[in-house]
């Protein structure tokens, strides 16, 4: 999640770090969120955990396809949560307000980058630096519409060379 949406790479877990499952046996009817609140009860788990499990909470109404739903094994979710830096959010909605007002700029970097890799082929080389830029100043205008984002990456210099430099690669 962190990856994914923000670009920060989540600290190495320790050698010893347990399943979930062994943390502590769940009581009966458990939701994920009561079991992974005891997987960071335990000081070595809980430092990137606290980092990483509010994120998945603002997205637990989502399913792995990306489906909306209400409950998760019967249960109603809750998508709560506090991020390590203090913002509070009760659901996905107050959670990406947080993303636009607090880590736009992180959030925009990470998504370009994927789409870079995705449009490209290729991962971001030291001639990009001047494509996330841009990303972001149009982020910025369009008032970080997706369109927006798009739209940067088609005209950047990058994509639009896409062609050419396959060809100076092969020669």
């Amino acid at each position: 999640v962190l990856e994914n949406l923000l670009g920060m790479d989540p600290p190495p877990a320790p050698d010893d770090v347990p399943d979930l499952e062994d943390t502590a046996p769940p009581a009966a009817g458990a939701s994920l969120r009561d079991r992974l609140e005891l997987h960071r009860d335990s000081p070595t788990c809980s430092s990137c955990h606290a980092l990483m499990d509010p994120i998945g909470f603002a997205l637990e109404h989502y399913d792995g396809t990306g489906a909306w739903r209400e409950t998760d094994d019967g249960e109603a979710i809750d998508a709560a949560g506090v991020l390590v830096t203090g913002e509070a959010f009760s659901d996905g909605e107050s959670f990406r307000r947080i993303l636009v007002e607090n880590k736009a700029d992180a959030f925009v970097r990470c998504l370009s980058e994927k789409l870079m890799i995705y449009a490209l082929g290729r991962g971001p080389i030291a001639e990009d630096r001047c494509f996330f830029e841009a990303v972001e100043r149009a982020a910025l205008k369009g008032e970080y519409r997706f369109s927006a984002i798009l739209k940067a990456l088609i005209h950047s210099d990058s994509f639009q060379r896409i062609g050419s430099d396959a060809a100076s690669i092969e020669e």
